[in-house]
């Protein structure tokens, strides 16, 4: 049974399912429309986001149809996750708290913004995150390096990995170029959690990952990961070895507390 909103999740780039997840998180599927904060709706918007995002958009928010809402929310999300570079973790906490609170955050806390916002917003991302299946597949990957897991198991997981890329506008060409190890393995955990944001998970977790080389007969660390996001190239790993470290994202745009629309 698909998802609803997954023709706006394609629409705007999000990997099938975050919407849902959003909305689920928000309004608990349109359950609870006002909150005492003041904010209202499906997707839960306060007044002053809403009346701008009449008058720039000509959609309300506050509908209770939930595709008008669920519209406003993929237009709003999607600058969030713009305007800190397309991580998405800082993009859906900017939804939940404001992107002037969470600029502050990195400003003064760096890599460790996240734990200096309110407990809420530290758990809002991650929580939707793990809803559109991020974490099972760790789960997944804990249990494949005890053996615990079956051949029946392993073919349904490498659908859903193949599944995922392919929603992050990967081609089968570029999936089948990473190696059937890489695609089951350490590797696409850490290209997972770059292409979902979570660039400093990432750099931590790409330290203790073996990636094999789709090439070659040999493992190597800390492959060029940045190289299957920017050039859409398949990945390659020189026999030097040479391994650039991963991209760090770049330092989100100062803003006032209350984010405008864009």
């Amino acid at each position: 049974m698909s998802k609803p909103f997954t023709d706006l999740d394609k629409q705007y780039g999000f990997p099938e399912g975050l919407l849902d997840s959003v909305w689920r998180q928000e309004s608990a599927r349109g359950t609870h429309m006002v909150s005492p904060a003041g904010a209202r709706g499906h997707f839960q918007f306060m007044p002053a986001t809403r009346q701008e995002m009449m008058e720039k958009y000509g959609l309300d928010p506050w509908s209770k149809d939930s595709q008008v809402a669920a519209k406003c929310a993929a237009i709003y999300l999607k600058q969030q996750i713009d305007r800190f570079d397309g991580d998405m973790l800082k993009g859906l906490s900017a939804y939940n708290a404001g992107g002037g609170n969470v600029n502050k955050a990195v400003r003064n806390h760096g890599g460790d913004w996240l734990r200096n916002m309110r407990p809420e917003t530290q758990a809002y991302g991650r929580e939707i995150m793990a809803a559109i299946g991020v974490e099972d597949r760790y789960e997944y990957n804990e249990r494949r390096e005890a053996g615990t897991t079956t051949s029946e198991m392993d073919e349904d997981e490498r659908k859903k990995r193949r599944q995922i890329l392919r929603d992050f506008g990967k081609s089968d060409k570029e999936i089948d170029a990473m190696g059937d190890g890489n695609l089951m393995g350490g590797f696409f955990l850490v290209l997972l959690m770059i292409l979902v944001g979570d660039k400093a998970e990432a750099q931590e977790r790409s330290s203790q990952v073996s990636v094999a080389a789709p090439t070659q007969n040999r493992v190597v660390t800390d492959p060029a990961l940045a190289s299957v996001l920017t050039s859409q190239q398949p990945v390659q790993v020189s026999q030097a070895d040479a391994t650039p470290p991963l991209p760090t994202p770049a330092a989100p745009r100062q803003s006032a507390p209350q984010p405008a629309l864009a």
